[in-house]
């Protein structure tokens, strides 16, 4: 394929003959060729997982609530700061997604066993 970006660059070939070849539009043809220009590779960009300054205070609340939604988390953690770190439930949702904890059922079993919670007993005869 960079052998056929090399042929539109020197304008043997016209980038919607190379896109018929490659089977995309002429449009990706285009964004190929800057990318080989700019970095000398088609490999795509690495990704990086963000992770935010306050991704333990969502942890460490989302655990101590398991019960809670990323809207109330976002209350609560505001209302622990006393009112000083507000954070939207978008930025706690991401956090959560994070950590792995963007279930209800996920942050119980993260606590493991019966931390805090009573188990039911059943009843024999």
């Amino acid at each position: 394929m960079e052998d056929l970006l090399r042929q539109v660059e020197q304008g043997i070939l016209g980038p919607g003959e190379a896109a018929r070849r490659i089977g995309c539009h002429r449009n990706r043809v285009a964004r190929l060729r800057a990318r080989l220009a700019t970095r000398g590779n088609l490999a795509p960009a690495p990704r990086f997982l963000r992770s935010s300054p306050w991704d333990d205070i969502v942890v460490r609340h989302a655990l101590a609530n398991p019960d809670l939604g990323p809207r109330k988390l976002a209350d609560v953690i505001r209302a622990a700061s006393g009112g000083t770190l507000v954070i939207s439930h978008g930025t706690v949702s991401n956090a959560l997604r994070r950590a792995g904890l963007h279930t209800a059922s996920a942050r119980r079993s993260r606590l493991g066993g019966s931390a805090g919670v009573a188990e039911r007993q059943t009843r024999r005869p």
